[in-house]
């Protein structure tokens, strides 16, 4: 078989055809990244040289120099639209507000949480009417964008993946509060509708913008929302169906006239409940098939839905990749790869960002096996 370029193998992969070996990927999205502890320890065990340094905002993960990218196959490369989740400002008692009002606090060694959302307590419609949301035409959100897809395409032969502003749930959550959002969407329905139509407004308007720019110039969208647990659906599926699957129609929709790329859709957790309706609204990969969470067997996913939709994914950061041995890891690949890999349609990375207790040993295995995954 002939040898394909990483942008070949990844089209190839996500368009149901078998390349040369399974596509790899590590930070072509927000979900396949690394946690820069995990990473500066990789950096060790593989004697690279560089800085290490997280992304920018609140984010815990790393940016990844290019010679860890070549040394482990990785066929993606990411572009990053500046979203105002960002745009973060220190305050005096040590939190961060960012560009939505949304309050962070941060633990020593640990991540950032929601301190104080600014819909907190009992809002009225007017408080929602009057809440500041970021301008999408805001020159930050795309500075250096285009500029940057250009140079991955015309200058490198790796799969572009864009990172699109997208959530709604989660957005809902962080500004009204995650036990508030989630009892509204039964017991005030009118409340936090009017605040998801502010939200995806601003969501929608800035895909269209990011994508007249770019949209010629990328293989893959990525889109993300959480709607699951480790147990199942965290909200009814009928629930979702009148809510949020009609706005999120409108982000697809729209993010289609500008692109043929393919549509990714990250959401942790046991998803199967939501698979139909993810392919009904033009999702065409599927992220991080969380295999340890109910429901999300490799197996069944493929036969019941590899026609019709790639995963991307599926390594297991609950038990395998942080506990196993290097050996364990690489038997994790070929068994995905046996499960996920005929005819296509599977893209190998760990179910999300790689976390700080996984050894370098395994990552390097998980790498190293999956480029062995030959057809």
């Amino acid at each position: 078989m002939a040898t394909y370029t990483p942008r070949e193998r990844v089209r190839a992969a996500l368009r149901h055809t078998e390349p040369d070996r399974v596509p790899v990927d590590l930070g072509g999205t927000y979900a396949s990244g690394i946690i820069l502890g995990a990473y500066e320890r990789l950096c060790r065990h593989l004697g690279i040289a560089g800085e290490a340094r997280g992304l920018a905002g609140r984010s815990a993960t790393a940016a990844i120099d290019e010679a860890v990218l070549v040394r482990l196959g990785v066929d993606t490369r990411r572009v990053t639209v500046h979203t105002p989740d960002n745009w973060t400002f220190p305050n005096p008692d040590g939190t961060q507000t960012d560009g939505w009002g949304v309050v962070w606090g941060r633990p020593p060694g640990g991540h950032f949480y929601v301190a104080r959302s600014p819909l907190a307590g009992e809002p009225t419609l007017a408080d929602v009417e009057r809440l500041p949301i970021p301008d999408p035409e805001d020159p930050r959100i795309t500075e250096g964008l285009v500029e940057e897809a250009r140079r991955l395409r015309a200058g490198s032969d790796y799969a572009v993946c864009l990172n699109l502003p997208s959530r709604l749930v989660h957005q809902l959550q962080f500004l009204r509060g995650y036990a508030e959002a989630l009892m509204d969407l039964v017991a005030d329905q009118t409340l936090i509708e009017a605040l998801m139509e502010r939200v995806m407004d601003f969501n929608v308007r800035l895909a269209d913008r990011v994508l007249r720019l770019v949209g010629d110039q990328v293989d893959v969208v990525c889109f993300g929302d959480d709607l699951g647990t480790q147990k199942g659906p965290f909200l009814r599926p009928e629930l979702y169906r009148a809510l949020i699957k009609p706005r999120q129609r409108r982000l697809t929709e729209v993010a289609r006239r500008h692109t043929d790329a393919i549509f990714y859709y990250h959401s942790c957790g046991s998803v199967a409940a939501f698979i139909p309706d993810l392919i009904d609204l033009g999702v065409q990969a599927l992220n991080p098939i969380q295999v340890s969470a109910a429901g999300m067997e490799p197996e069944r996913l493929k036969r019941e839905y590899g026609k019709h939709l790639a995963f991307w994914g599926a390594i297991d950061t609950h038990r395998v990749l942080p506990l196993g041995t290097p050996a364990d890891v690489a038997a994790e690949v070929r068994r995905r790869f046996r499960e996920l890999g005929p005819g296509g349609g599977w893209i190998c990375a760990a179910v999300h960002n790689i976390q700080p207790e996984v050894p370098p040993e395994n990552i390097v295995a998980l790498f190293d096996a999956a480029r062995e995954c030959g057809y």
